[in-house]
């Protein structure tokens, strides 16, 4: 989603080169890895950024958890 409002754009009427992977699950879909245009590239940051954010709630609740039973 934020590719789609922040780099999107960069995009429009070029031909681009998308590299990545095709997933066959119950709905198959296109995860990229990257996509490059003639003067422009750019990198997904999905995976890294979900394995990111259990870990910053993990991180939140036991501080809210123990912050709260002191």
């Amino acid at each position: 989603m934020l590719f789609g409002l922040m780099k999107a754009g960069e995009f429009i009427e070029k031909d681009v080169v998308a590299k990545g992977w095709y997933r066959r699950d119950p709905l198959p879909y296109i995860q990229v890895e990257s996509i490059t245009a003639d003067d422009v590239e750019t990198h997904a940051y999905g995976p890294g950024v979900a394995k990111m954010f259990p870990i910053v709630f993990i991180v939140f609740g036991a501080v809210w958890l123990f912050g709260a039973v002191s």
